[in-house]
């Protein structure tokens, strides 16, 4: 029951989407979606890794024949691109494989196994749509909130010790190095949730049944409120506010040498194109629940969860 009514309000919030975004004459994260079973995919690692979301629910031989299949099918895609003088991508297979585990699910399981198959694919569908949908929704952001909230976020930050301006400032002393780093980190978060994921669905084939609790819940729940936080507190961060990524919409050009200014704090206007975050931050509420959720998993996992929670702060 529960399983019906994620997928129920997973679906209403995708089709909403895609007609907001329609409204806006671009795109939403259905049709980018589906444009990925024949072109080229955005992130062909994000395909893959929900691809392996969706083997734990296989058996290894199952895992095997799905694995050689989208890595043929991806073969075929690379040679005609090859052919058509189109630039290399990958990730095609993963995407066919997935669906071609839907239909099987309908047409060839019953009773519980089709349950199970249709839940790793439910899975596997969840990871990829989910990077869809920020993209779209960080559009519409941008669009509907013309006014962010910036000024009372570095209000807090110098009561707090001025703690995003060291980190700025520590940040630049690292040079290119850092930057590459955290944008690796702060891009590769579903590959993260994957990992973390796969970890705590490993006997899933073996018992044919999922956990009562796991990260994917987690995830999706905050994925289903967070975006509200967006309209209700949104900035665009010291980067643009304070910084010459603002261009003649920051207030100064500031960021990270010198602090803001103090004084009284309100919302200011900025442009209808840069996506607006908010305060607090989905991705730092995602890299919290990858860190709790990686407490009980290996030495090297408990590790890595802090260390993506660390490096998204």
């Amino acid at each position: 029951m529960l399983w019906t009514a994620a997928g129920v309000a997973v679906v209403g919030f995708l089709v909403a989407l895609e007609i907001a975004a329609r409204g806006y004459g671009v795109p939403g994260p259905i049709t980018n979606q589906a444009r990925e079973i024949v072109f080229a995919p955005r992130s062909g690692p994000l395909l893959y890794a929900g691809l392996a979301l969706l083997m734990v629910v296989l058996t290894w031989r199952q895992r095997l024949v799905a694995a050689c299949a989208a890595l043929g099918i991806d073969v075929v895609f690379l040679l005609v691109r090859w052919a058509a003088g189109a630039g290399p991508a990958f990730g095609n297979g993963a995407l066919w494989v997935v669906l071609g585990c839907a239909v099987l699910a309908f047409t060839r399981r019953t009773g519980q196994e089709r349950t199970l198959l249709l839940k790793g694919v439910g899975l596997a569908l969840l990871l990829v749509a989910g990077h869809k949908t920020g993209d779209t929704w960080l559009l519409i952001t941008s669009k509907t909130r013309p006014s962010v909230l910036d000024q009372y976020v570095a209000t807090t930050d110098h009561a707090l010790g001025n703690p995003s301006w060291l980190v700025g400032r520590a940040l630049e002393a690292t040079g290119p190095v850092g930057s590459h780093l955290l944008h690796l980190v702060y891009g590769q978060l579903p590959l993260a949730a994957a990992l973390v994921g796969l970890y705590q669905l490993r006997n899933v084939a073996a018992e044919r049944r999922f956990p009562s609790h796991h990260l994917v819940r987690t995830f999706l729940a905050i994925g289903l409120v967070g975006p509200a936080i967006y309209m209700i507190f949104p900035v665009v961060g010291p980067v643009f506010a304070y910084g010459p990524d603002g261009g003649h919409w920051a207030t100064a050009d500031l960021w990270p040498d010198t602090l803001a200014p103090l004084g009284t704090p309100h919302a200011m206007p900025f442009d209808e194109i840069t996506p607006r975050n908010c305060m607090p931050s989905l991705h730092t509420a995602w890299a919290t629940t990858l860190f709790i959720h990686s407490r009980k998993g290996s030495r090297a996992m408990r590790w890595a969860g802090t260390f993506w929670l660390v490096a998204t702060l």
